[in-house]
């Protein structure tokens, strides 16, 4: 699996409890720590770069399972494992007054990250994702729409669809967005070939198979009904998204610490389909 190149970034790998993170960086000032989502991995932010990295100092980590971080097969794959290991490699990279970015299952961390260590947050910037503290309900989630989920997540079948039909990842992605026929195909390649591997096609199963088996009805059943977020946050989601539906918050709390966006014209991948977006934003903080 060769690394996309884009000319200035390093690639450098930190180790903490016992698993390996590939860490892309590019620029220098503010740091801003950038958090994919499924099925992709730091590349999905190489829209961001040219309009970013002239000012901040871009981190993009690979998660667990994902691009080219390690994909043990005995790992916890729980979210809250993942955000305690990306705040340790946080805590060794020495970053301050974070601006952070998640997408996708990389949003949903961030939430956890910014519950657990708001102190290391200065704004934060969720995208296409639910709000994890607004979950009050199984209707609330509209769940027809995670269907896909379930098929990724069953033993052998899921891994199998992965690595041996990458066009389902490719028509995946381009189903998900406004614009469906924008896409490169060498930029799908980048995606699905890496869950051609059969680590990480194993992985990205085991991702939605905690979720489903270990973690989603704790959370039904008020995990996080009591917690609330400190760290100013926004919550972009497209318009056209048919993951994450904008009626899933109509009843969540917006006060000084988070605002919902509506991204007119926008499907699921909003750092691809609307980076100027993105970040025209990060630069209001």
């Amino acid at each position: 699996m060769q690394l996309p190149h884009i000319e200035g970034i390093q690639h450098t790998y930190v180790s903490v409890n016992n698993i390996t993170f590939h860490v892309a960086t590019i620029g220098q000032g503010k740091p801003v720590v950038l958090l994919h989502g499924w099925p992709q991995h730091w590349y999905v932010w190489r829209k961001l770069i040219p309009l970013l990295s002239k000012k901040y100092q871009l981190i993009m980590p690979d998660l667990p399972g994902l691009g080219w971080s390690d994909a043990p097969p005995n790992y916890s794959y729980r979210k809250e494992q993942i955000a305690d290991d990306l705040l340790l490699v946080l805590n060794k990279l020495n970053l301050k007054e974070i601006t952070l970015v998640g997408h996708d299952w990389g949003g949903w961390i961030g939430f956890l990250m910014c519950s657990k260590k708001p102190e290391y947050f200065s704004n934060y910037v969720a995208l296409g994702i639910t709000n994890p503290f607004a979950i009050s309900n199984l209707s609330s989630m509209q769940n027809w729409r995670f269907f896909y989920q379930l098929p990724i997540a069953m033993p052998l079948i899921g891994k199998s669809l992965l690595r041996y039909l990458p066009f389902l990842i490719e028509w995946g992605i381009k189903h998900c967005s406004y614009l469906k026929y924008s896409w490169a195909k060498t930029d799908l390649r980048y995606y699905s070939s890496v869950l051609q591997n059969q680590k990480k096609a194993l992985a990205s199963s085991l991702l939605y198979r905690t979720f489903l088996e270990k973690e989603l009805i704790s959370i039904y059943l008020g995990k996080y009904k009591q917690q609330r977020l400190t760290v100013p946050t926004h919550l972009l989601i497209g318009e056209n998204d048919p993951i994450i539906n904008p009626a899933v918050f109509k009843h969540a709390d917006q006060n000084d610490t988070f605002k919902m966006i509506i991204v007119p014209k926008c499907g699921h991948f909003i750092p691809e389909e609307k980076p100027e977006v993105v970040a025209a934003l990060i630069n209001t903080f």
